[in-house]
Parts: structure tokens; C-alpha cells; sequence
């Protein structure tokens, strides 16, 4: 075997490590339908506000989160224009995040000072940005005003060989005060496997840690049947255990 192929597992594993889903006292629930775009969420009981980066003109989950909570939507893309048929309860933004400010971006932390919620504590983060989620984190204040961070990763996005510290720094950030309690595997991609087990995009939930209790190793193996559906519905969806190995 290769260096090069030791540090490919190596690198693999350490990611494996890090989103290890947890079962904890939380029930889980969908939001966005049994299509791409919905999602697999911890069932807290209410939040501030929603910040959805990288909507395309797809707003199914946002609309689900204001019929379930009641909340508004503050939505950043700077690959659109707008959304069509926008109702009044989302607020939609040509700009995009960095982790600093540009003419077409922004960051997150400037994002929340801006629309007024850094006393809030129960704000939902759903971000599905196309490699930008490795950076995004850096140095934000404001991270735990999120009670739910719901983030796909993509690591076809990255120079994946030579950015251990752009992963380690990504997850080291959110799992300083978050526990990840649910993954799913991307399975548009025409090759779907980083690896044998870990998908090239995944989807992961993060629940800060002070909301759950009675945390272990998620028991069961993913995708869990009447909640997780497969992105792409003409193919099969990715079967994920790698933490049971």
C-alpha cells in the first residue's frame, strides 16, 4: 500500500469518526417532504427563526418548517434571483456565506447581526452550499444560537488529500457543542462512495448539546425506513454502518 493510500483511509476514517450519529432522548422527524430537499431533524419543540443557505429556487423545506413552527425563513443565495411564488414568511437574499464579507458574500455571524438575533438561542441552520460548509465556521461567535445545524457535506468539493485541516477544523468547531444525531448518504452523485462505506456527500443533523440527554452510538444502521429516502428515487439508497465496524 501506498503512503498515498494510507493517508486516503486514514483521512476517511478520521471523517467516519466524526459523524458518528448518536441516538439520544430526542425523537426524529423529516421536514421538506420524501424528496431532495427534505431532511431527517432532531424533534425539538420550537425555534427563533430558520437560515437556509443555498436554496436554489427549492423552497419545500422551508415552507414545511413555517407550516410545522410558524417561523420565518432567512434565505441566502446568490445563484438566483429570486424565488418564485415567495410567500411573505420567507425573507430571501441575493448574497451568499463566507467566512468573510465580499461583494456577493457574507458571514453567517454578520448574517445574524443584521436581521436582529443574537440574543437568540433557537435558531435552525439548514446549509447545503457545495463545499463552502468547510469554511463557513471559521471564527463565528454566534454558532451556538443554533439549536439544529442540518449541513451536506460535499467532499468532492475540497482538494480532500490535502485539506485535513479545512476537515478537522470544520468538525472540531460544530462538535464542540454539538452531538451529530443522524446521517444520510447522497445518492445522486454518479459515484456515491468515497470509500467503500462513506458516502462522497452526505448529509448530517447537528443538536447542540445542551438539548439532548441519554446519548449512545446510533444502535441501529441508516437509512431508517419511513424517515430517510433516497435523494435520486431511481436508485437505491445508501445503506451507511460504518460506525458498528
Amino acid at each position: 500500500m501506498t503512503e498515498s493510500e494510507k493517508k486516503f483511509i486514514r483521512l476517511c476514517e478520521k471523517i467516519k469518526n466524526y459523524v458518528t450519529p448518536h441516538k439520544t432522548n430526542l425523537n426524529k422527524m423529516r421536514i421538506g417532504g420524501t424528496h431532495d430537499g427534505g431532511y431527517v431533524v432532531g424533534d425539538l419543540p420550537d425555534y427563533d427563526a430558520l437560515y437556509s443557505y443555498g436554496s436554489n429556487d427549492q423552497t419545500t423545506f422551508e415552507r414545511d418548517f413555517y407550516k410545522l413552527f410558524k417561523k420565518e425563513s432567512y434565505v441566502y443565495d446568490h445563484t438566483i434571483n429570486g424565488i418564485t411564488d415567495k410567500p411573505d414568511y420567507i425573507h430571501f437574499f441575493k448574497e451568499g456565506v463566507n467566512d468573510y464579507k465580499t461583494s456577493s458574500m457574507d458571514t453567517i455571524d454578520n448574517h445574524i447581526i443584521r436581521n436582529g438575533h443574537t440574543e437568540c438561542k433557537n435558531l435552525f441552520g439548514q446549509i447545503d452550499i457545495e463545499g463552502a460548509e468547510f469554511k463557513i465556521f471559521n471564527n463565528s461567535i454566534y454558532l451556538k444560537n443554533f439549536s439544529q445545524l442540518l449541513i451536506e457535506f460535499h467532499t468532492f468539493a475540497i482538494d480532500f488529500m490535502n485539506d485535513e485541516d479545512k476537515i478537522d477544523g470544520v468538525f472540531s468547531k460544530l462538535l464542540e457543542n454539538f452531538v451529530c444525531i443522524h446521517i444520510h448518504g447522497n445518492n445522486s452523485p454518479l459515484r456515491p462512495w468515497l470509500d467503500g462505506n462513506l458516502p462522497m456527500v452526505f448529509e448530517c443533523t447537528f443538536v447542540r448539546k445542551d438539548l439532548v440527554s441519554d446519548i449512545e452510538v446510533e444502535p441501529d444502521i441508516l437509512p431508517k425506513e419511513g424517515l430517510d429516502f433516497p435523494n435520486d428515487s431511481s436508485r437505491p439508497d445508501l445503506r451507511l454502518d460504518f460506525w458498528h465496524n
